[in-house]
């Protein structure tokens, strides 16, 4: 059985690969696809845990955290 802490770790292995190696762009970006796309079928695997209210709290956190931590956001860019 898959559990999402193994699917984290994976993603979290990918990223310090994308990080650390001297890799073409068009490899990292390659790598980055495929890190978004696992991180978003956590992110359904977690909400079809959850049931009404519990999957809407957790949507909104996360799209908080998504907005803060993106390049649209100058203030977290420049801390």
């Amino acid at each position: 059985m898959i559990y999402i802490s193994d699917l984290q770790r994976l993603t979290k292995s990918w990223q310090e690969r994308v990080d650390t190696t001297s890799n073409s762009s068009s490899y990292k970006d390659g790598v980055m696809e495929c890190i978004y796309e696992l991180n978003q079928l956590i992110e359904l695997s977690i909400l079809n845990q959850f049931t009404g209210e519990e999957a809407r709290q957790y949507m909104i956190e996360h799209e908080a955290d998504d907005y803060l931590s993106s390049e649209e956001n100058h203030y977290a860019a420049a801390i």
